[in-house]
């Protein structure tokens, strides 16, 4: 499992040079976070759409994404535009992208996360998306009804990544459901020093215990 981080570009630099990219990646906002991507570490592009749905955010969405295609380091999948809290729209919107990228590059040119938000059915089929991203306004939603979802799309071989999530109790909890590739969360970027390599030492120590072998394992 990997703490995504938007800026704190010092420290993410710091640690990704002391050998943390096994436990840190990176996302981006169109328009809002510069290209400060350490080289070869993993990163997906956010949607800036937080706030609103916006065409213009998502023409700079799609303006970012085109750019990299080619590049030798891609995002590993872009977050498609979405409602907070409400999933029908959310549901519409995403259709929608997915056929401006057809009509625009002929393809889906990248793999598409879709956002889960208040109203999804538990046993939804998210056959169309290449990668979940957990988002939502409580962390009963997130941790609690997103579960079921989190699991199937983790046993399809899915991404699945959850936002918002600050605090080792949150992080333990995530690492032990054994589907979450990735998470992230505002004050890792916010105080990086304070909160964000206290955060990926600790998934370090989380990772590792999991890796060790059990008495059983052993016979």
């Amino acid at each position: 499992m990997k703490l995504f981080v938007s800026g704190a570009t010092r420290t993410v630099h710091q640690l990704a040079a002391a050998g943390y990219d096994d436990v840190l990646g990176c996302f981006r906002v169109p328009g809002e976070t510069p290209n400060t991507v350490p080289d070869g570490m993993e990163w997906f592009m956010d949607n800036g759409c937080f706030t609103g749905l916006k065409p213009a955010a998502i023409k700079r969405l799609l303006w970012h994404c085109s750019e990299r295609m080619h590049t030798d380091n891609p995002p590993h999948f872009i977050t498609v535009p979405d409602v907070v809290g409400d999933w029908a729209s959310t549901y519409v919107t995403f259709m929608d992208f997915r056929q401006i990228c057809l009509d625009q590059y002929g393809t889906w040119p990248w793999h598409m996360a879709v956002v889960l938000q208040e109203g999804i059915n538990q046993n939804e089929d998210l056959w169309f998306a290449d990668a979940i991203f957990v988002g939502g306004l409580t962390d009963e939603f997130k941790l609690k009804h997103c579960e079921p979802l989190m699991q199937q799309a983790h046993e399809e071989g899915k991404w699945v990544h959850v936002g918002r999530i600050n605090g080792k109790r949150k992080i333990k909890y995530l690492r032990d459901m054994g589907c979450v590739d990735s998470f992230d969360g505002t004050g890792y970027s916010r105080w990086p020093d304070a909160n964000l390599i206290p955060a990926v030492k600790y998934l370090r120590e989380l990772n590792e215990i999991a890796q060790r072998p059990t008495l059983f394992d052993k016979i």
